[in-house]
């Protein structure tokens, strides 16, 4: 998936995330851009989607930006001493 909105802004990547809330529909998305010196910078949006479409998390990949495997099918990010823990509804749908 590579949408673009906005001037130099594309989706590299949309996942659905399990979500513990009944009728909540969750997206993990990869944003990226080119930022200064020409460098590409990228961050991760946390989306739910219930009547409307809000964005819950916004999460900057940074050189210190760390994504663990658990076993399970999920993954945890963590990025400026926050985790963050995500599990897609299906791993192939992230390859």
């Amino acid at each position: 998936m590579e949408n673009d909105f906005g001037s130099n802004r594309q989706v590299r990547l949309a996942v659905k995330l399990e979500s513990v809330h009944p009728g909540r529909t969750r997206y993990l998305v990869v944003v990226s851009c080119t930022g200064r010196q020409d460098a590409e910078e990228s961050c991760l949006l946390g989306i739910d989607c219930h009547a409307r479409a809000t964005v819950g998390l916004v999460l900057r990949v940074l050189a210190d930006t760390a994504i663990t495997l658990d076993g399970d099918g999920g993954f945890s990010v963590s990025v400026c001493g926050s985790q963050h823990i995500f599990k897609p509804v299906s791993v192939q749908a992230m390859w």
